[in-house]
């Protein structure tokens, strides 16, 4: 992992708020959770619990550069699909871009 430089060791945890608590207890030492992401915003579970159920602080950021994809199936514009479902979170921009250059049609 770039951020570590491999002298990290890496141990895994089933949810946000139980890594949070293990730097709490002292169980380790530093983790990296999410504060936001693209299709949801913030996320919640690590803000609450950063802000109210633990004594920590944010000591530094790392950014993780994110691709999504819109997945298709083939021929769309031949075949006519007029349905596009995508996150509410969506822009409405992003929404009419991608439409029009995957299914040839503006929205």
């Amino acid at each position: 992992m770039e951020w570590s430089e491999g002298k990290e060791e890496i141990k895994e945890f089933s949810t946000i708020y139980s890594v949070i608590l293990a730097v709490e207890k002292g169980e380790i030492d530093r983790a990296i959770v999410p504060i936001e992401n693209s299709i949801d915003g913030s996320i919640n579970t690590t803000l609450d619990t950063l802000a109210f159920d633990v004594d920590l602080y944010i000591t530094g950021e790392y950014i993780l550069h994110i691709s999504e994809n819109l997945m298709v199936k083939k021929r769309c514009k031949e075949r006519g699909y007029k349905n596009y479902h995508f996150p509410p979170s969506t822009d409405r921009t992003v929404f009419k871009i991608i439409v029009a250059r995957i299914c040839g049609r503006e929205n």
